[in-house]
C-alpha cells in the first residue's frame, strides 16, 4: 500500500473541505441517513430528482445497515458514487475570528493557534479552513469564519465512505450544509438575520445567517432527542422501548389527545402525568438554550435582536414546539423546508411536504 507523506495528506483533506461536482448530498445524523440527489435544467434551476432516509450508522453499521445503505444510494443515485457528507466529530469547531490583515497561509496558521487550547490532538494533525466575512472589525483588520477539524476523522469519514463503494469528494459541516440549503431557496435574500435550529437524534445546533454568509454556528447541548429519551426513562420510570412507543404516538397524534383510548393504552396509570412534565421540562429548557445562544450571537456581533427562527428536523413534528418557541420568545419561528425551490406545489404536500424540514442539510450536500 502506497503511503503518502504529510503534504500529500494535508492537501487531500483540505481538498474534502471544498465544494466539488455533481453528487448525492448524504446527511449523516444519529442512527439514520438521509440522502439526496438533486438535478439542474440546462437553465441552471435545480430540482429534487430523489430522497430518502434509511437507518445507518456510519461508524458501526450493522450488515443488515450497510446492504440496505447502498441499496437507498443506488436508488436514489442511479449509479452515481460521489457524495458529499457532513462531519460530526468531537474535533469540529467553528468559529468567528479577527485578525490584523495577512496572507491566507498565515490566516490558517493563525485560526490553527487559536484552536490550539480547545482540540484534544496534536496541532499539527489539526486542518483549519476558513471564509472571509464581510463585516470590517476596524481599520487594517479581517473577520472570518474559521473552520477545523481533526485529520484523523477526515481519514476516518474518507475510509469509511471507500469501503461502502462510494467515493467521498466533499466532508463539510452540517453547518455550511444548512446555509447553501437557505441560499439556494431564497430564504437570505431579505438582509435580515435567520436563525436555523436543527433538532436531531444526536445533536441539536443553532446556526445565524444572514446575506450568504455563516455568521454563528454552535451545538445545544444536551438537546437532542437521544438525551430526551433518557430523562424520559428516568422520569416516567419505563425501558426505553416503552418510551419510544409513547414517544412516536404523542408525536402522531397531539397532546390535546391524550386522553384517547389509544394513548390509554401506552401510558397507563399515572404515566401520562409524568411523561407530559418531563416533555413540558424539555420545551422549557429547549427555548432556554436557544435564546442563550441568541444572546452570545447579539453579544459577539453587537445586534439587538434575530429577525426569523427555522426549526428543522425531528422537533418540527413535536407538538406544539414551533408555535411554544415563538411565544415565549417572542420572534415569529416557523418550520423550515428546503424543497421550496425545489418541487413544484402541487407536488410538495403530503409525505414529501411531512419529510422536508429533515433534509435541509441533505440538500446542501447534493449542492455543486
Amino acid at each position: 500500500m502506497k503511503k503518502l507523506n504529510y503534504k500529500d495528506i494535508v492537501k487531500k483533506a483540505r481538498a474534502l473541505l471544498h465544494k466539488k461536482p455533481e453528487r448525492l448530498g448524504i446527511h449523516l445524523e444519529g442512527s439514520e441517513a438521509r440522502i439526496v440527489r438533486l438535478a439542474k435544467s440546462p437553465q441552471g434551476v435545480f430540482k429534487l430528482e430523489a430522497f430518502e432516509r434509511v437507518a445507518f450508522n456510519l461508524a458501526q453499521p450493522t450488515i443488515e445497515q450497510q446492504r440496505d445503505f447502498v441499496r437507498a444510494v443506488a436508488r436514489v443515485g442511479g449509479g452515481l458514487q460521489k457524495v458529499a457528507v457532513n462531519v460530526e466529530d468531537p474535533s469540529l469547531k467553528i468559529r468567528r475570528m479577527v485578525f490584523p490583515k495577512m496572507p491566507d497561509g498565515d490566516v490558517r496558521e493563525a485560526i490553527r493557534w487559536n484552536f490550539r487550547e480547545n482540540i484534544e490532538v496534536p496541532i499539527e494533525e489539526y486542518v483549519v479552513g476558513f471564509s472571509p466575512l464581510q463585516e470590517i472589525p476596524e481599520e487594517g483588520k479581517i473577520a472570518v469564519m474559521a473552520f477545523g477539524v481533526s485529520r484523523k476523522a477526515i481519514a476516518n469519514y474518507a475510509e469509511r465512505v471507500k469501503a461502502l463503494g462510494l467515493k467521498l469528494v466533499s466532508l463539510e459541516p452540517a453547518a455550511t450544509a444548512i446555509l447553501a440549503a437557505f441560499t439556494l431557496n431564497g430564504v437570505l435574500n431579505d438582509d435580515k438575520y435567520h436563525v436555523c435550529v436543527v433538532y436531531g437524534e444526536s445533536i441539536s445546533i443553532f446556526t445565524v445567517m444572514k446575506g450568504s454568509e455563516l455568521l454563528f454556528s454552535r451545538p445545544l447541548p444536551n438537546m437532542c432527542q437521544g438525551t430526551l429519551k433518557k430523562n424520559l426513562v428516568r422520569d416516567v420510570g419505563v425501558p426505553e422501548t416503552k418510551i419510544e412507543e409513547m414517544l412516536a404516538l404523542w408525536i402522531k397524534q397531539s397532546p390535546s389527545d391524550s386522553s384517547s383510548e389509544e394513548w390509554a393504552k401506552v401510558a397507563e396509570g399515572d404515566f401520562n402525568s409524568r411523561f407530559m412534565a418531563s416533555m413540558t421540562h424539555f420545551y422549557s429548557n429547549f427555548v432556554i438554550e436557544i435564546q442563550r445562544s441568541i444572546d452570545a450571537f447579539c453579544i459577539q456581533y453587537d445586534v439587538e435582536q434575530v429577525d426569523l427562527i427555522h426549526v428543522c428536523d425531528i422537533g418540527v413534528r413535536y407538538p406544539g414546539l414551533v408555535r411554544h418557541i415563538e411565544r415565549t420568545l417572542g420572534h415569529k419561528a416557523k418550520a423550515c423546508n428546503p424543497f421550496v425551490a425545489l418541487c413544484p406545489p402541487d407536488i410538495l404536500q403530503g409525505s414529501i411536504l411531512d419529510e422536508a424540514p429533515s433534509y435541509v442539510a441533505a440538500v446542501g450536500l447534493a449542492l455543486p
